[in-house]
């Protein structure tokens, strides 16, 4: 249930970290690429698919979207940094994001295993006191029971693992189709999520109107796209970037929003954005580690539950 896969995020961390120092020496993306496929024998596969897109021309980040291992926030990085000449910079900031996640996720399951352990105790114990002095029938059916519990729970805790690592991006498009974008916590997530990404790509020296071009590929959600030409269209009658976020309901608080008024009256619109970023990814990560401290505790609880149930 817990097996680590073999593509896991501390590997994919230390190829982009791998990757980048080859790049920094001086070699091509494709040479620095074979260059690891000699060397990491389970990425064998994948490597292989990459250094055959860049033979066929497609670029690194276009190469890498083939073998479907990195999110979609992390791929628009790539092609921001390969389009504005800092691949590199963009290959350790995504190994650092892996890092982190698979330690949030290692403590995460470790956590949750333990409340699988709790169970499979039980539900011995369970088995045990059903079958004991029964006829040979009452034993096979109770192993049937014990088994099929046994999945059900495993199969549980398996999709809490599964939902924690999916992309963000996926989460922010289900919650924007179904109406959650009036929930205060989905705006807060959506806009550190959203401006990261847009800061990125300024900062890589992306021109505005080409950065929110980019943005539109982030959700395929039609309310979506049509704030995403809202703005574009706001932009080039003359409008101001902050009024035409705005006014294209691409800004939903009023921290952000004075953050970038500011920022754009004094002319430094870039270094607002990416203090208001600073301090809401602070911000955020307490919540995030307040939810990863009460999901366990709620898990436990569940188990403890369901341990005295079986015993009624």
């Amino acid at each position: 249930m817990f097996a680590n896969n073999k593509n896991n995020s501390l590997e994919n961390g230390r190829f982009f970290r791998e990757l980048a120092t080859l790049l920094d020496a001086g070699l091509s993306v494709k040479d620095a690429v074979s260059r690891l496929q000699t060397s990491k024998e389970r990425s064998t596969r994948t490597l292989t698919t990459v250094v055959a897109q860049l033979a066929r021309g497609r670029s690194f980040a276009q190469a890498f979207a083939q073998t479907r291992l990195i999110n979609h926030e992390e791929l628009e990085t790539l092609a921001v940094g390969e389009k504005a000449g800092e691949l590199p910079k963009a290959l350790k900031s995504i190994a650092k994001r892996y890092e982190q996640r698979k330690i949030r996720i290692g403590r995460l399951k470790s956590k949750l295993l333990l409340s699988y352990a709790i169970f499979v105790v039980a539900m011995l114990a369970k088995f045990s006191k059903n079958v004991m002095g029964s006829a040979q029938l009452s034993f096979i059916e109770g192993l049937g029971d014990f088994i099929v519990e046994l999945l059900f729970y495993g199969l549980v805790s398996y999709w809490v693992i599964y939902l924690l690592k999916r992309d963000s991006s996926r989460w922010l498009a289900l919650g924007w189709a179904y109406g959650f974008s009036n929930n205060s916590l989905y705006q807060r997530f959506f806009e550190l999520y959203w401006y990261r990404l847009l800061a990125w790509q300024l900062e890589a020296g992306v021109d505005f109107l080409s950065a929110i071009r980019q943005m539109k590929s982030l959700m395929n959600v039609s309310s979506y796209q049509k704030n995403i030409k809202k703005c574009l269209s706001l932009v080039q009658k003359g409008e101001g970037m902050t009024e035409s976020l705005s006014s294209a309901g691409l800004i939903f608080t009023p921290f952000l929003k004075q953050n970038l008024v500011t920022g754009e009256n004094t002319g430094n619109w870039n270094d607002s954005l990416n203090n208001y970023l600073r301090l809401e990814s602070d911000e955020i990560a307490l919540k995030i580690k307040t939810f990863d401290e009460w999901l366990p505790r709620i898990y436990y609880s569940l188990t403890l539950l369901i341990a005295l149930f079986l015993f009624i």
